[in-house]
């Protein structure tokens, strides 16, 4: 298959901005998906709306499906309904729709403010977001890329996220949504998931045993589980519309599947990994 034909995986980073941390996940990606890492200016205090022209510019024209990790799912919300002529699905995960601290009230994104981040130990900072499934290589990247951002821009992302609510804008989202979720994730909680299926209720869910990094932790089961979601979404399909389209029901993947999130149509499904 060469690369004029393939369908592309479009990946917006986390709060980070640099794309360096989907380094994992494009290892384990098959050869039949090529992946657009998308990265942000590392050095501009930019909120949701400066960001957005930044992600339409580097959308192919070609059949994609468009991945939003974290900071970045609002992004990923937002730029689908666009309607892109070859979206073909959205990818959402460890992500949120309205921010994920919601007992905070609004007035608290006023109070984030770069000086206590230049102080904040590095060590808990991992610890938040890898958890105890972190090796020496993780680390290490995820070390590299949180140092190459200053925290007056790491600052003005955080009262992005507080000020965030796309949910109106997913309810109107003209594509399937797949949505990861880590169930040991420290950073968004499950409530997150609830407010995405709340606004889009036949969203497949897939949930791993991992932290908020699930991509850099999980890098091989999360690649199974997107790209049966790229290929399901983008087989045998020509460009079109994306409101022409029908919405594909998600395929039996052999899975454990878990009916009792209260009686939603969103299907979720626990991806089987191998615990570190």
């Amino acid at each position: 298959m060469t690369s004029t034909n393939r369908p592309s995986l479009v990946l917006l980073p986390g709060l980070d901005g640099t794309g360096m941390l989907f380094q994992p996940l494009v290892g384990c990606l098959p050869d039949g998906i090529r992946p657009i890492v998308v990265s942000y200016p590392n050095d501009a205090r930019l909120g949701y709306r400066d960001l957005l022209p930044i992600v339409l510019d580097s959308l192919p024209a070609s059949p994609f499906v468009l991945l939003g990790e974290s900071f970045s799912g609002p992004l990923a919300v937002m730029a689908a309904t666009t309607k892109p002529p070859g979206l073909r699905g959205v990818v959402l995960c460890a992500t949120f729709v309205r921010s994920p601290v919601a007992y905070l009230p609004s007035w608290f994104s006023h109070m984030v403010r770069p000086f206590p981040l230049r102080f904040y130990p590095m060590f808990a900072r991992l610890r938040m977001l890898l958890g105890r499934f972190s090796d020496p290589a993780v680390r290490s990247l995820t070390v590299q890329a949180v140092s190459m951002v200053g925290p007056d821009v790491v600052a003005r992302r955080i009262r992005e996220v507080h000020r965030i609510d796309v949910a109106a804008q997913l309810e109107s989202c003209p594509v399937p949504v797949l949505y990861l979720r880590g169930d040991r994730d420290r950073l968004v909680p499950a409530s997150a998931m609830r407010a995405i299926l709340n606004a889009c209720p036949a969203a497949e869910v897939v949930s791993f045993p991992a932290p908020h990094m699930i991509l850099q932790t999980h890098p091989a089961a999360a690649a199974r589980a997107i790209s049966d979601f790229v290929q399901s979404m983008c087989s045998g399909e020509g460009p079109g519309r994306p409101e022409d389209r029908i919405s594909t029901k998600p395929k039996d993947t052999g899975a454990e599947r878990d009916h009792s999130s209260g009686g939603r149509q969103g299907l979720e499904m626990k991806a089987n990994v191998d615990e570190p």
